[in-house]
């Protein structure tokens, strides 16, 4: 496991690295608005496998997905004009949408629960540009192993990590503290009215009940 500390972006060479590590079914810990994730591709069978295998049992809870773009997520989930304005405006607010995907999506089944994922999308540049250069959504899952703590920082990450745990993991993008102290809030937005799946960062406007 190799750890890159980092200001505000990966160097050139840091950003190839993390790039391959992904396109070859590595699983990478990486920052978000809210917290850690860990990200793996959501096109990549194995990949998945190897990362519900690092999470732990799961309950049937499902794996949130991160994106680049709405138009990159628009290749993979339907979004209706309701929808798209209601992420324009919310999508770097803490916001997870649940959505339908398509028919013809290449999302490893494992990902997908009743015929729906959860998208977020990237506000972290170089983030972005990793997602888009692979070409392919990665998960957004917390960095923790199931029921484990929400990480806000590597050493925490580190502490409360089995060591088999980490030994699944290829790097960690450290940018220090991430200090918002808070999840994103997941809201089944296929419908309305909007549903709340779970309350966190951003509260629901009154205008989508």
């Amino acid at each position: 496991m190799k750890r890159i500390i980092i200001d505000r972006k990966l160097s050139a060479n840091e950003f190839i690295n993390v790039l391959n590590l992904l396109k070859a079914g590595n699983l990478v810990v990486y920052p978000t608005d809210t917290a850690y994730a860990i990200g793996a591709s959501a096109t990549n069978s194995n990949a998945i496998s190897k990362l519900l295998s690092y999470k732990g049992k799961r309950d049937n809870k499902p794996l949130s997905i991160m994106v680049s773009s709405i138009d990159m997520a628009k290749n993979f989930v339907s979004i209706n004009s309701v929808q798209e304005m209601f992420l324009n405006q919310y999508k770097y607010m803490g916001l997870t949408a649940v959505l339908s995907t398509k028919n013809h999506s290449n999302l490893d089944k494992k990902i997908i629960l009743d015929n729906s994922v959860a998208i977020r999308i990237s506000n972290i540049l170089f983030i972005k540009k990793l997602i888009s250069d692979l070409n392919s959504p990665i998960t957004a899952t917390s960095a923790n192993i199931s029921f484990g703590s929400t990480p806000y920082s590597i050493d925490k990450l580190l502490e409360s990590t089995p060591q088999d745990k980490l030994d699944m993991i290829s790097t960690i993008i450290d940018i220090g503290e991430i200090k918002i102290g808070n999840v994103s809030s997941i809201f089944d937005i296929r419908d309305k009215p909007f549903k709340v799946i779970r309350q966190g960062l951003l509260k629901l406007p009154k205008d989508y009940f």
